[in-house]
């Protein structure tokens, strides 16, 4: 990993602790909160790839489960599917095909970075039925702030901050 690259993960991973220790509404105790700093990672991941959106998501994971409103794996899963998310779309598709880059990363980051670790943690001490419902507002909310960084990313682009 470059120098600037680690410099912009650093940031971004204060950035997102910050949001998700202070600003995360607690919508059903132990299991959901809604919570701004799901874009750190997602918008790390789209910037930087797999591995710098994933470090990013370790970090802001941290500061989520520190908080101690969830049970602490799903904020730090979370995180970490959030930044990998939108990575792997990164890694794995071209520049060329901007329209589908584009619907990728929020059809990744919604079920990838929101449905399946709240789904996949949850099923573990709740019913099947309730763990659907929790997992379809996390993947909702990461779809949502998908969106949101790319049309970020988009600015990030036009601006010329990313070359």
């Amino acid at each position: 990993m470059k120098t600037k690259q680690l410099a912009f993960v650093a940031v971004f991973s204060a950035l997102g602790a910050l949001l998700r220790y202070f600003v995360a509404i607690t919508v059903i105790p132990g299991v959901v909160e809604l919570s701004p700093s799901f874009l750190i990672p997602q918008l790390a991941g789209m910037l930087m790839g797999s591995i710098g959106g994933s470090l990013c998501g370790i970090i802001v994971g941290v500061a989520g489960s520190v908080r101690g409103e969830e049970f602490p794996l799903i904020p730090l899963l979370g995180n970490i599917a959030l930044g990998l998310s939108t990575g792997i779309v990164k890694d794995f598709v071209s520049d060329e095909k901007r329209k589908l880059k584009k619907l990728l990363y929020v059809i990744s980051g919604a079920f990838i970075g929101g449905f399946i670790p709240t789904f996949a943690i949850s099923i573990l001490f709740a019913p099947a039925f309730a763990v659907v419902f929790y997992a379809l507002i996390d993947a909702f909310q990461a779809g949502l702030w998908t969106f949101i960084g790319v049309i970020v990313l988009e600015v990030l682009e036009k601006s010329g901050l990313t070359s």
